[in-house]
């Protein structure tokens, strides 16, 4: 499932986003899955495509790619929408990437689920 959480002033439409939108399990997850499930989901519930001014996304690469990311995609459709990626999914992304180079780092739920029996 997809949540797409935005900030509008009218909170009615906030709620009827949330509400709407679900990208079932069978489907890809891919940008064009994405970008198609957020236009029919404006489009059910009559927002003004001139009412779309951001997009904050978790900083993946289906959201951010930069040639067929949801974000450049969007972008595309609608030239004025600003995209954000969150910086605490890019540090969370960092770190994942980062601690794979690191042997332990391999290991480490296994040690940390072994550490209560250190004191048991």
């Amino acid at each position: 499932m997809m949540e797409v959480l935005a900030v509008v002033v009218e909170e009615p439409i906030l709620k009827s986003m949330q509400a709407s939108v679900d990208i079932e399990a069978d489907q890809d997850g891919s940008a064009n899955t994405i970008v198609s499930a957020i236009k029919e989901v404006l489009g059910k519930i009559n927002i003004l495509t001139q009412k779309l001014l951001g997009l904050g996304t978790d900083g993946t690469a289906v959201m951010t790619g930069q040639r067929n990311g949801v974000a450049k995609q969007l972008s595309e459709a609608f030239p004025w929408m600003v995209s954000v990626a969150c910086a605490a999914h890019w540090l969370a992304l960092a770190c994942k990437d980062a601690s794979s180079a690191v042997p332990y780092m391999t290991t480490f739920k296994e040690h940390f689920a072994a550490a209560p029996r250190l004191f048991s």
